[in-house]
């Protein structure tokens, strides 16, 4: 089973993929593969808007199982500036009360060639005042204009749902677990 996870800049959810260039290193299947039969790519789109887009695709010939749940199991986005340093994100759920009562519908089935959206985000803010990105469970505030490398890593660790009907958590069989990271990507947030 090969899971694709696409990251998007710039990128509005009606955009299409760039053309692929072969001419850069594409470790992306090979090296992923190994590691629990998952492989994640970066693509990179751009429009008008800042925006990023994380997308997994099925590119195996079965049917994938797995939740999609962003406070449960967030895709975490990896900002780094020029200088290498991280841009630390604050994360929300420490705010929040998070309803672990997950329902079997949460889960996705993605047939082979599939794909779906884990998570959308786009800059806001101005240049002057720094960027404000809110991604999945984690919030950017600040980022000043620049080029970032961008990277997503994202877990899928549950194959528990709460069915009500029984009043108990239950296993759903044949879920993918597993951790898979993207490669990265350049972009770059505009100063005016």
């Amino acid at each position: 089973m090969v899971i694709t996870l696409s990251l998007w800049f710039g990128a509005d959810t009606a955009c299409s993929p760039p053309e692929r260039n072969d001419s850069l290193p594409n470790e992306t299947v090979d090296s992923m593969k190994n590691a629990g039969g998952v492989a994640l790519e970066l693509q990179l789109a751009w429009n008008e808007k800042v925006q990023l887009r994380a997308t997994v695709r099925n590119v195996s010939s079965d049917t994938v199982v797995f939740l999609v749940h962003p406070l449960l199991m967030p895709a975490k986005l990896i900002l780094r500036g020029s200088l290498g340093l991280t841009v630390k994100p604050e994360d929300t759920r420490s705010r929040m009360r998070i309803n672990t009562r997950v329902p079997r519908e949460a889960f996705v089935h993605l047939a082979p060639g599939e794909e779906h959206t884990l998570v959308v985000g786009v800059f806001s803010g101005t240049a002057k005042n720094g960027y404000r990105l809110t991604w999945d469970a984690f919030a950017f505030e600040g980022v000043k204009p620049g080029t970032y490398s961008a990277k997503v890593e994202w877990e899928s660790t549950n194959d528990q749902y709460f069915d009500k009907d029984a009043g108990q958590f239950m296993t759903l069989p044949g879920v993918w677990k597993g951790k898979v990271a993207s490669e990265s990507i350049q972009i770059k947030l505009p100063k005016g």
